[in-house]
């Protein structure tokens, strides 16, 4: 009896069944921007604070090239 009852609990345990865990487009989506929103957000932050530097830069670099030439 107990042998039987062994290898009925294996087979059950062992035989694969559906899992009926579908993940509707509408959550997927929302998933995945919660995993990208704050990357997207950080670049952004990063992006924004290196702008203004870069921008000074170029257009110190800029009129000292048109000075240059202007001599």
């Amino acid at each position: 009896m107990s042998m039987l009852f062994i290898s009925i609990t294996l087979l059950t345990i062992l035989v694969p069944l559906s899992a009926h865990a579908y993940i509707g487009p509408g959550l997927a989506v929302t998933f995945v921007w919660t995993l990208i929103g704050p990357i997207a957000a950080l670049v952004t932050a990063i992006a924004l604070i290196a702008y203004f530097p870069i921008r000074y830069f170029y257009k110190k670099w800029k009129s000292r090239k048109k000075t240059t030439f202007d001599k």
